[in-house]
């Protein structure tokens, strides 16, 4: 069977050269007149045709009785693609040109997919106009025609609708809700849909799936019809993701499964991250994800590129002359004799982007040089064709001259509906233009007939392929720029308050049918109400982060702030706030402390004086996450004298829980022992007021302290008490913590398996988060238990990821504990010298950070490895005199400061260092006092 295309480009493999040489004797035997030789030489051309290496004939999948009909997807497939209204000039369709190795190389990902039952991955990038997207619907188009069965997924992003959720996209794109009827219908309608795609389930399952598809909607009313499973946004967002993931599987186990992800850049970045994330995961599925954009560096792209997923990257570059050439006569084959000079000026002009080439043609029209005789009869006006020099030559002239040929009515319309969005409804266009008197037309505003007006403005822009028209779901009538770029422009053109007018109105209209909050804010601001659009911003923001995006929040916040000033009160510090908290989750430390100390001043020149216990507490807060441990001291001390003035306890039991945390990392002498004087302060003020919350914060901050003075069942059940207040609560950051602390509690009591399951429970809430210092901390875990499992590469790879966190955010504490890793696991693996210059760059590190706790357990460290190097003989041999005053000092700061744990480790490194100079009485005197010290440690 002979391909269905022909290659066009390229050249040629040795089969095709054989393949094309055995053809041509084929048609020379045929074109014999006798018909002797015909058949006395077909064998031998035949049998030229079956030495050919070609691999084995692809045979699509036979789909399962219970499979999604091909049929149906495939009409789906061409559905999405005819509205486009791509590859199309005045309704005569256009052919790509230049792509054909591209297309093979898209159907030999899907082929590969199937017949290995894995994923693969296509970037498609390129610039605009170049045809990316018309490429992905080519090769679907291509599936289609071969009768190779394939379900699809799509997400389509676009500028002018700002970041959207791209899992929601997917899941929208092949389950279609309508919003018809009360509320119980909807649901009733729903609950029908969700067994129709994803089968019978158990009763969770289903409220699960319910409570993905509210999400989807965005209706308040409907999910608080779920409350009792799904109680806040995250859990929300987790069970649209799980939804999603099964809805691949489901797909996947009966058809090949095709994921088009459109528009990287205006994609929302947290989407695309767990999109990708969903691929390396769905190993033994035939799935073929293709992610289409301009300059595809997405941080989601560089991880399929690192994974372990077959990754093909197709680059568009600009068509060749001949290419352009073969495009444009393909465009003007409806012309009988098109004039050589008009082809070689489109092909100059266009040069070898398609869309510029095609939008030449339609200016063309526009002016009259070319006229639509009939669907098949075209002419060119030879008396104007002088005029066609005059064209312009890039996209942006071109856009701006075909909107100047517009009337004005029809560039009026066009202004209005551009700041409604890249697609609009007619209802909602006609309400805005009832809005504005103009005097040009004779339809009064006011009229029913303005909407038959609108409707004829429209069909002519239609005719003129500046719009395009589809239905939604309820049979409405939508409209949609054909081309994004020429929606732009018309933005730059609209009057300045006339926009005012327009956003401001369609933000009510907006508002009055409950739209995402931030597509009010952005025509709030497009409006000039700037104070209104800040408060939708901190909405945003605000959902944002219950939701996990942690990087979309701020962003969102950062907007908020930058519409404000300090005459804005407690909204402009709500702002500042909201962009510390997130910028520290992000390891933006810089930022979180510009956030907080801007705060700060601005409380005190307001005279906010409870709202400056805030601004000191997150100030201190940030300062210590960075080991400035003494200034961190300082403002937490002026946040705790504020709240004592002002009688707020909840702001006094923060106070001391912070306070904590810097006394017990500072390691000043007693630190331990004032530390958990503070935590436990603080939790007798939280249940004093009844705050469960603070309750389990304050326990959590015992249990660290616990930890470390070596009482680990005290501490197991302090994070035990603090786990079921936050399961209670639905406080997902908060557990991920609280979880930490319990895998490193049960691994110290060698409960590993236990260890490993808090663990994991905690990672899978981290890794929605964002928060990259609590990933740190479970990377820390879980090089623990590889290395002590001597899975020594695995450990490697949790510490390398570790150190490239602690770069990334420059944070110093966690600097010094992947050095200390480092150390180690190269002592480990016998590699000591190695070992000792990673210690070496601990201490260094932990010299920095005003924290006797992090340079003493540095030091610690060091002298272990000193001590080993003495006895393996290596060579230059390290001081004994050093290292056993390395072991005094860390032995001095640990106990001083009351870490039991570190001061018996000391003992214990100590002892063994004794034992190896032959001072066996002295040794056995540090391992007793050790026990004593720690007889629950496990080192």
């Amino acid at each position: 069977m002979f391909p269905l295309y022909s290659s066009s480009e390229g050249e040629a493999t040795e089969p095709e050269k054989k393949l094309s040489s055995a053809i041509v004797k084929l048609t020379e035997l045929i074109d014999t007149e006798d018909e002797e030789p015909l058949l006395l030489e077909l064998p031998d051309a035949l049998a030229s045709l079956s030495d050919l290496e070609a691999e084995p004939p692809f045979v699509p999948p036979v789909l399962p009785a219970a499979a999604t009909s091909p049929e149906v997807v495939i009409r789906y497939a061409r559905r999405e693609a005819t509205t486009t209204g791509l590859g199309t000039v005045r309704g005569v369709p256009t052919n790509m040109v230049g792509v054909e190795s591209s297309l093979r190389e898209l159907v030999g990902a899907y082929k590969d997919a199937t017949k290995t039952n894995s994923p693969r991955v296509v970037i498609v990038s390129g610039s605009q106009g170049i045809g990316k997207t018309r490429l992905v619907f080519e090769f679907l188009e291509r599936l289609r025609v071969s009768e190779y069965p394939f379900s699809l997924l799509t997400s389509f992003a676009s500028s002018s609708e700002g970041k959207t959720d791209v899992i929601q996209r997917l899941l929208a794109s092949r389950i279609r809700l309508g919003n018809e009827g009360d509320r119980a219908q909807k649901l009733s309608n729903l609950r029908e849909r969700v067994r129709e795609v994803f089968g019978p389930a158990d009763s969770e399952w289903e409220t699960h799936v319910l409570s993905a598809f509210y999400n989807l909607e965005g209706s308040d009313s409907l999910i608080r019809e779920v409350q009792e499973l799904h109680k806040d946004r995250s859990a929300l967002r987790r069970a649209t993701r799980a939804t999603l993931e099964r809805l691949i599987r489901l797909e996947a186990e009966q058809c090949p499964t095709i994921l088009v992800v459109d528009d990287l850049e205006y994609d929302d970045a947290e989407g695309l991250i767990e999109v990708s994330e969903m691929v390396v995961k769905l190993k033994g599925l035939p799935l073929v994800a293709v992610l289409v954009g301009t300059e595809p560096d997405d941080l989601s792209v560089e991880r399929l590129r690192v994974s372990n997923i077959t990754t093909l990257e197709l680059p568009l570059d600009v068509l060749s002359p001949a290419h352009s050439e073969e495009l444009v006569r393909d465009i003007l084959r409806n012309v009988e004799d098109v004039p050589e000079e008009l082809v070689d000026m489109i092909v100059r002009k266009g040069g070898g982007i398609p869309l510029v080439i095609e939008q030449l043609v339609r200016l063309l029209i526009d002016n009259k040089i070319i006229s639509v005789v009939t669907d098949t009869q075209w002419k060119v006006d030879l008396l104007k064709l002088g005029d066609a020099d005059t064209l312009p030559e890039n996209l942006e002239d071109l856009d701006r001259v075909r909107i100047e040929a517009l009337s004005e009515d029809q560039q009026h319309v066009l202004q209005v509906a551009s700041m409604l969005g890249g697609s609009f409804l007619l209802d909602d266009l006609v309400r805005i233009l009832r809005l504005q008197p103009m005097d040009f037309d004779e339809v009064p505003w006011f009229s029913s007939a303005r909407l038959s007006w609108t409707q004829g403005v429209l069909l002519e822009l239609m005719g003129r392929e500046i719009i395009n028209r589809k239905q939604d779901e309820q049979g409405a009538d939508v409209f949609e720029f054909k081309f994004p770029r020429e929606q732009r422009y018309l933005l730059q053109t609209v009057d300045e308050e006339l926009a005012r007018t327009v956003h401001g109105c369609f933000a009510l209209f907006l508002d009055e049918r409950k739209a995402e909050a931030s597509h009010v804010a952005a025509h709030l601001e497009a409006a000039g109400l700037l104070k209104s659009a800040a408060s939708r911003w901190l909405q945003v923001g605000k959902s944002s982060e219950r939701a996990f995006f942690t990087h979309s929040a701020m962003e969102a916040y950062t907007h908020a702030l930058s519409l404000l000033g300090a005459e804005d009160g407690d909204q402009f510090l709500e702002a500042l706030t909201s962009v510390g908290r997130v910028a520290t989750r992000l390891g933006e430390f810089v930022a979180a402390e510009t956030a907080y100390s801007t705060a700060l001043q601005t409380a005190y020149a307001l005279e906010k004086g409870k709202l400056s216990i805030d601004a000191y507490l997150n100030l201190g807060t940030a300062q210590a996450s960075q080991g400035h441990f003494v200034k961190a001291d300082a403002n937490i001390r002026r946040a705790m004298d504020l709240a004592s003035k002002y009688g707020e306890k909840r702001d006094t039991a923060r106070c001391l829980e912070r306070l904590a945390e810097i006394v017990y990392e500072s390691g000043s002498a007693g630190a331990f022992a004032e530390s958990l004087k503070m935590v436990e302060q603080s939790l007798e003020i939280r249940r004093g007021i009844g705050d469960p919350a603070g309750t389990a914060d304050s326990l959590d901050g015992i249990g660290g302290v616990c930890i470390g003075r070596g009482d680990l069942n005290r501490a197991m059940a302090c994070f035990s008490e603090s786990l079921n207040g936050r399961r209670a609560l639905d406080d997902w950051p908060g557990m991920s913590r609280t979880l930490l602390e319990i895998s490193h509690v049960s691994h110290r009591l060698g409960q590993d398996e236990l260890a490993r399951k808090h663990l994991d429970e905690a990672i899978e809430i981290i890794e929605r988060s964002g928060d990259f210092t609590l990933r740190a901390r479970a990377l820390k875990l879980r090089f623990a238990y590889a290395l002590k499992a001597e899975r020594f590469t695995e450990a490697e790879s949790y510490v390398v990821e570790a150190h490239e966190i602690a770069e990334q955010l420059n944070n110093i504490p966690t600097k010094v504990d992947c050095f200390k890793n480092f150390a180690l696991l190269q002592q480990r693996r016998g590699l000591l010298e190695e070992a000792l210059q990673s210690a070496v760059r601990a201490v260094e590190f932990s010299e920095e950070i005003s924290s006797n706790l992090a340079y003493g357990l540095a030091i610690l460290v060091q002298a272990e490895i000193q001590a080993l190097m003495i006895k393996a003989a290596v060579q230059p041999r390290p001081s004994l005199t050093h290292t056993r005053d390395l072991f005094l000092k860390a032995l001095n700061l640990l106990e001083e400061m009351g870490n039991w744990h570190g001061a018996a480790n000391a003992l214990r490194g100590y002892g063994e260092f004794l034992r190896e100079r032959g001072k066996e009485k002295e040794a056995k005197r540090c391992l007793i006092r050790a026990e004593k010290l720690d007889p629950l440690s496990t080192k």
